[in-house]
């Protein structure tokens, strides 16, 4: 028996569940969603918005959009995306001043860059996955565009203009951009409570380079997009989509306080945490991660409608192997 609190492993039960969405979702989740499900070719092309956002479309199935978290870029992803893509259409998105699109210009709001983007490849409907700072755009796009999303799926949540009771020391951080050093700030990042990861030392050394690869994210000149006029509440409140919370057990007071925020909004919102895991546990356990995931999109997508029921949508895991999963929390 796993002790509580401590992380899960893959267990055969999520394998098992894993393989049988890979044989048989595609098309059927397509039709579940009443769009008829879409491929992109093997291959990776980065596309540009028309203020030099950077993103990739692969895979096949229901559009979703995905979001990274701060610091990084959508390579983040990287685990995730093989078993995502096919049974899904994956909309990959590398933030403004992130990986390889074009610095934040002040003023501008990064939603208009996202909604831009649905238009460019004509999707009317998306299901979206953000981590941290991702997560935030994700709830402040659904809250905008409530009718354009399908589902939100929030990792280890930010929400823009929440005010944490227990905010993450960076005067470290700070210290270092005050005097124009980036290089040294995301050194500092890196040694924040918010960046410690249960990585092997290989994994480790990649997630590192990859914070130091977006450096320009501590280059800040005032470009940061004006806040959402609508208040936290009501944003959360706004939310008529399914949604899922998940987060780390070692993650901050104040990440999971947004999560308590999200669940207490969301009654009906599915919330699970993890033991052993901290603020970046989709990079640490991708495996995990997928499994549950695919249940919840799937979920979403098999849900009987009037016009086209769809009956034949596999089960997800049972009770026992989700238990295994991941603990859930009492908003589940």
């Amino acid at each position: 028996m796993r002790r509580k609190g401590r992380w899960p492993g893959a267990s055969h039960g999520a394998r098992r569940w894993a393989a049988l969405l890979l044989l048989s979702v595609g098309a059927r989740a397509g039709a579940a969603q009443g769009a008829t499900a879409t491929c992109r070719p093997d291959g990776v092309t980065t596309h540009r918005s028309p203020r030099g956002i950077a993103y990739e479309v692969i895979g096949c199935g229901p559009a979703v959009l995905i979001l990274h978290g701060f610091s990084v870029d959508r390579r983040m992803w990287r685990d995730l995306t093989p078993t995502w893509r096919t049974h899904a259409q994956l909309v990959l998105v590398d933030l403004p001043s992130h990986g390889a699109s074009a610095t934040a210009v002040a003023g501008t709001d990064p939603v208009d860059d996202l909604l831009s983007i649905l238009r460019d490849e004509q999707l009317e409907r998306v299901a979206i996955i953000g981590h941290s700072a991702g997560a935030a755009l994700a709830v402040d796009l659904a809250a905008r565009a409530s009718g354009r999303v399908s589902a939100l799926i929030l990792l280890s949540p930010s929400i823009t203009g929440f005010a944490s009771r227990t905010p993450v020391d960076l005067s470290a951080v700070a210290q270092r951009v005050r005097a124009g050093d980036p290089t040294g700030a995301a050194e500092a990042w890196l040694a924040t409570s918010v960046m410690r990861t249960n990585l092997a030392p290989a994994r480790s050394s990649w997630f590192k380079d990859l914070v130091r690869d977006n450096t320009r994210v501590w280059q800040l000149d005032g470009g940061r997009a004006p806040r959402p006029r609508a208040s936290v509440d009501e944003r959360l409140a706004s939310l008529r989509m399914p949604v899922f919370v998940g987060d780390g057990a070692l993650d901050s007071a104040g990440t999971h306080e947004v999560s308590h925020a999200i669940a207490s909004a969301q009654p009906r919102a599915r919330h699970e945490r993890f033991g052993d895991a901290g603020h970046w546990f989709p990079v640490e356990r991708p495996e995990v991660i997928s499994a549950l995931v695919l249940d919840f999109l799937l979920g979403t997508w098999c849900r009987p409608r009037r016009a086209s029921p769809v009956t034949s949508c596999p089960s997800g895991p049972s009770a026992g192997e989700s238990g295994r999963l991941a603990e859930s929390s009492p908003h589940r």
